[in-house]
């Protein structure tokens, strides 16, 4: 789900004239542009964290951060789809 969020991100700074794939940028530019959204900002930072350690360390992503967030995960996914369509 975070590939999708991450793809996401990229076709809105795209949407704004900028480019950029590191994954840090992309979040705050999200959060600068839209800073009423910081919890989404920030759970798709910890989703970040978490991908990295999985790619780059083989650690495992706790099951209960899933289960904990993944209605909040979906919300942002809508989120960031409709700020595209505007």
């Amino acid at each position: 789900m975070y590939k999708v969020i991450k793809e996401l991100l990229v076709a809105y700074l795209l949407q704004h004239g900028m480019r950029s794939q590191n994954h840090q940028c992309l979040i705050t530019f999200f959060y600068k542009k839209n800073p009423d959204y910081e919890t989404e900002a920030y759970l798709i930072s910890q989703m970040s964290y978490y991908r990295n350690r999985l790619t780059y360390y083989g650690e495992k992503i706790p099951r209960v951060f899933y289960d904990k967030n993944k209605n909040e995960i979906d919300k942002i996914i809508q989120l960031i789809g409709k700020l595209i369509e505007t």
